[in-house]
């Protein structure tokens, strides 16, 4: 087994933030909203080819129509050799926030699981779609 040519470094918690909303009334197959945002900043030279990638999710909002709100950012450093020059911008784009989310899903499992509604488990998304 090779390692792979882009690397990552320790995903940082960079904010949390979770509210229950009292208000809420409880209401079957109601869906709770969902936001995703990736920010990439690129450092791409001949000497470095670095990139810091932070993913925030927000779940919810802060109001009667939601059990609860969730803000979370999580943020780590990405590198790659030369020999992914034609496509690190997908892997930035696409495998970084994958990855991030991963560290995301169970901050989130356990915070809602600690509350009095049922622990929420993220979907899989769809990265490839803007």
């Amino acid at each position: 087994m090779v390692n792979s040519s882009f690397q990552f470094s320790r995903p940082v918690l960079v904010k949390s933030e979770f509210q229950l909303n009292d208000d809420f009334k409880v209401e079957e197959g109601a869906d709770i909203e969902m936001k995703i945002d990736a920010s990439v900043d690129k450092n791409v030279d001949a000497d470095s080819r670095t990139a810091m990638v932070a993913l925030t999710l927000k779940i919810g909002a802060k109001d009667s129509n939601y059990p609860f709100f969730i803000n979370i950012t999580e943020q780590a450093g990405f590198k790659w050799n030369e020999n992914l020059d034609g496509v690190y911008e997908q892997l930035l784009n696409q495998n970084a926030p994958a990855l991030l989310l991963g560290y995301i899903r169970q901050m989130v499992v356990e915070l809602t699981a600690a509350s009095p509604y049922s622990a929420y488990h993220l979907p899989f998304i769809d990265f490839t779609k803007n």
